[in-house]
């Protein structure tokens, strides 16, 4: 089992995909298997079970069994509404509390 926050969709059909990562120790994973529509859980905490695999012409992955989203940070709940909303304001100081960010989309 690894868990981290989806960074990107590299590729996406209706049952399988192909993303990237971000690891709680900061390092990038790519991770291919069964996950419908993924772009609705980017910047999201996800808990993904599986085992590593070597791919021949991308290398190491994690081959995906099943995908669980879990409750967001501040910083992962920052990332998804800036990308789904657009107008939500800069973090202050590196902080985004989520009810300063409930408040503005509110307007």
């Amino acid at each position: 089992m690894i868990k981290g926050t989806l960074q990107s969709v590299i590729f996406a059909n209706k049952s399988f995909a192909i993303i990237s990562i971000m690891m709680e120790d900061n390092n990038t994973m790519v991770v291919k298997g069964e996950y419908p529509n993924p772009n609705r859980d980017i910047g999201l905490i996800i808990e993904i079970m599986g085992e590593y695999v070597n791919d021949k012409k991308y290398g190491r992955q994690f081959k995906a069994a099943s995908v669980r989203t879990l409750a967001a940070d501040d910083d992962g709940l920052y990332y998804f509404l800036t990308r789904i909303v657009g107008h939500v304001p800069k973090k202050q100081r590196g902080r985004c509390p989520i009810g300063f960010l409930m408040k503005s989309l509110k307007r």
